[in-house]
């Protein structure tokens, strides 16, 4: 709620701006995409949005560095963005135009991958993942490979998991450039479209189903289970998880949300899940979706 407003066709001083001391509450004073008129009302301004003129593909954070790439001419660039909100900060560039990216950190390394180029941040410098100049020789008599382009991924109980067409592929433990092929991996009937950890394992979906590995000791005792016959929309997973104890589902631990046809989807931590929008809402149908988190457990989620 507010009375009076700044905008950018504003026509009411700065200085009218006050708090006010009858409802302890501070007047709007700057907004941007508005105009306000003489008696202080706010209205929708004309044109293009000022915030950014990036075309923007992909943005992710997770409650540390907020990175992202947006289209150039001929090609993409990856940028981190700075904590002001507005600031971008581009690293490189000369990556595929039109990728979406997936990204994930190990620590104070932030991994990601577009289905053409996977790369690595590591402060302000980017550099291409893996290094293929080294040997990555053999381990207990198993061939291991660099980590193989992905589309989506994510790192989990110590591993880090690729996912390229209907492949994921594990790494070694506490060794993301590292992999054996030839078995530590799950093939699947149709592209994978998402996969997010949780605490107690990780939520995965092909195009087909959506479903979930167990977290165990040992790759050879983790067991995929199928858990619905409508799979995520792409790209629908949010990028942190939520905690929605203290809500109306009252889901212990920390949950993975995202969409599919049937509605939204949350994915308990213990691999049980609940689609929150059955029976109240008529969900649209798509391929591809975003959700945001906001204030703790207020869901934003778009399909298309």
């Amino acid at each position: 709620m507010f009375t009076r407003t700044n905008g950018l066709n504003t026509q009411i001083p700065a200085h009218r701006s006050m708090l006010d001391p009858q409802s302890g509450t501070m007047e709007l004073a700057i907004a941007v995409n508005v105009d306000v008129d003489n008696s202080g009302q706010i209205g929708r301004r004309p044109g293009q949005p000022r915030i950014s003129s990036l075309a923007w593909t992909t943005i992710w954070c997770n409650g540390g560095r907020c990175f992202g790439a947006y289209d150039r001419t001929n090609d993409s660039a990856v940028a981190e963005l700075l904590s002001d909100g507005v600031t971008v900060h581009t690293l490189a560039t000369g990556f595929t135009k039109g990728a979406r990216y997936s990204f994930t950190n190990v620590g104070d390394k932030y991994f990601f991958a577009n289905n053409y180029e996977n790369g690595l941040i590591s402060g302000d410098t980017v550099s291409s993942w893996p290094d293929t100049t080294g040997q990555k020789g053999t381990r207990r008599a198993r061939q291991l490979y660099p980590a193989p382009i992905a589309k989506h991924i994510a790192y989990w109980a110590g591993i880090m998991w690729l996912a390229f067409d209907n492949i994921i592929v594990a790494s070694e433990p506490y060794s993301p450039g590292a992999y054996d092929l030839a078995n530590r991996y799950f093939h699947f009937g149709s592209d994978i479209r998402m996969i997010r950890p949780v605490p107690g394992g990780l939520w995965l979906s092909d195009s087909e189903q959506f479903g979930f590995i167990t977290c165990e000791e040992s790759f050879q005792n983790m067991r995929w289970i199928p858990k619905h016959s409508n799979p995520a929309h792409e790209y629908s997973v949010a990028n942190e998880l939520v905690n929605l104890s203290g809500s109306a589902w009252q889901v212990p631990g920390k949950s993975a949300v995202w969409s599919c046809d049937d509605g939204f989807v949350v994915g308990h931590e213990d691999g049980q899940f609940d689609i929150v929008t059955n029976n109240t809402l008529e969900y649209p149908k798509g391929t591809m979706g975003a959700t945001v988190i906001q204030q703790g457990a207020q869901l934003i989620n778009t399909v298309w």
